[in-house]
């Protein structure tokens, strides 16, 4: 075989290594794309869902809060009514984006916001599950009871909580609304504030469903 034509197979060989190179990174920055996309889609659902399920449990709080005010006695017939629930923001979209590539694939900006949103959901569903023991105790609560005081304090706690984690989400809606507008929407928060006062000192429109239990949206 002469030194020309081995040189030529050579060179037929590394261009057909290097085309089936460039084809395997072509069809995987493309599937790389699908799945940041996909990703991307699953977490601004969930987000949107959680925005549901915090607005409604803003408003929850402020029914029980406002008819134990009413009538301090009322504990244990809203306790049997369900009129308050342990409604848990959901975390299955981030869960499922840590155990991939698909974070790492992400802008960084939003990778973060995700992160920060998810974070703030943490603290919530915490006090959450502090603040759902005490409404139980409120099954057999007498009034001026310290069980009705304690409840009281943590519907405050995870309703600034709920707050906090929806200034993160309207944030992350619009990163255009200057985020001190949003801190004094949940400033000073009391169980007494309505839902939609929140909004409007955030100055934007409430979302409009209600999250019911099983509901998946």
């Amino acid at each position: 075989m002469s030194l020309t034509k081995a040189i030529f197979e050579i060179v037929i060989v590394a261009v057909g290594v290097l085309l089936a190179l460039g084809v395997d990174e072509i069809r995987q920055s493309r599937a790389d794309q699908a799945l940041v996309a996909e990703t991307e889609k699953a977490l601004q659902t969930e987000v949107e869902q959680n925005r549901i399920r915090l607005v409604t449990k803003l408003a929850k709080l402020n029914h029980a809060y406002e008819a134990l005010i009413a009538d301090p006695a009322i504990g244990p017939a809203l306790v049997e009514q369900r009129a308050n629930f342990q409604i848990e923001t959901a975390d299955a979209a981030w869960t499922m984006a840590q155990q991939t590539t698909a974070l790492r694939l992400m802008d960084a900006k939003e990778r973060q916001a995700f992160a920060t949103i998810y974070a703030s959901h943490n603290i919530y569903n915490r006090i959450l599950a502090e603040e759902m023991n005490h409404w139980s105790d409120l099954a057999a609560s007498a009034p001026n009871d310290r069980s009705v005081t304690m409840w009281k304090a943590y519907a405050r706690r995870v309703g600034g909580g709920a707050c906090f984690s929806l200034m993160r989400i309207e944030r992350f809606r619009n990163p255009a609304i200057p985020i001190a507008r949003l801190q004094q929407g949940c400033a000073n928060y009391s169980p007494s504030l309505p839902p939609d006062v929140i909004y409007q000192r955030f100055r934007l429109e409430m979302p409009k469903s209600r999250w019911q239990p099983g509901s998946d949206f």
